[in-house]
């Protein structure tokens, strides 16, 4: 339990980042190496500030905290199997950055009550300013599925949560020499018997590489995950290739 409170307090603390400063955008996060005791600090700072901003009759501070905790609460797998842990992407923070978003409207009407209307005004243009370009450029990564998937890909240290995903994308689109291409580049996890070794089966099948195909198949045919699908296409390579006894 202690250890998943560590991690939890570390992702919430990297999605505060991210909402600051929402660069580089990405699907799926490597694991953030962020010390446990600066998450916690700075969202104790954050809490205790929202206090403090109530006492003075600023309640929305606070509601904006409380608003971003409540809506990432659902996603932080509080309740979930044993070793399962909550993992960052960018989904998870749509909804809790309305809080953020409160937070900020707290924090220009106190410049403007402040100083003046205009330095609210120039505060706003500065942030949108800088932020459009970041806009700007994940927009393009989204102009189509098989890019956004590739941006993410050489953004990851940990290959693995977007293997998947990219290759049934290229697979899709009949893009096979590429999928390939990613299925020799993560040989030891193919090896190992993960997931991806049924998308990089189909891939292999589809260039003639039916040896390589093969070992893919069976080493995912070793896990219960995607053991089926995995059985389901061998047998139905074996008897495309004339094996039909091993196909039975």
């Amino acid at each position: 339990m202690c250890v998943l409170s560590a991690v939890m307090l570390v992702v919430w603390f990297e999605a505060w980042k991210i909402q600051l400063w929402p660069h580089p955008l990405q699907i799926y996060y490597d694991y953030p190496q962020t010390s446990v005791w600066l998450a916690l600090a700075t969202q104790v700072a954050v809490l205790a500030g929202g206090v403090v901003a109530y006492v003075h009759k600023r309640p929305l501070f606070l509601v904006g905290a409380a608003f971003f905790y409540l809506a990432i609460l659902p996603s932080s797998r509080i309740i979930s199997e044993p070793g399962t842990f909550t993992a960052l992407a960018d989904r998870i923070v749509y909804l809790p950055s309305v809080g953020f978003v409160i937070i900020l409207a707290v924090g220009l009407r106190l410049l403007a009550q402040k100083f003046s209307l205009n330095a609210a005004v120039i505060a706003t243009l500065i942030i949108t300013a800088v932020l459009m370009p970041v806009t700007w450029a994940r927009n393009a990564d989204w102009s189509s599925e098989v890019g956004l998937f590739e941006a993410d890909y050489r953004k990851l240290q940990n290959k693995g949560p977007i293997l998947n995903t990219l290759l049934a994308a290229h697979l899709r689109g009949h893009n096979y020499a590429r999928a390939v291409e990613i299925c020799d580049e993560n040989r030891k996890n193919l090896l190992a018997g993960h997931s991806m070794g049924v998308h990089c089966g189909a891939a292999y099948g589809q260039v003639g590489r039916f040896r390589d195909a093969e070992h893919a198949y069976l080493a995912v045919a070793r896990t219960p995950l995607a053991r089926v699908f995995a059985s389901f296409n061998l047998a139905m390579m074996y008897a495309h290739l004339g094996r039909r006894e091993e196909a039975e």
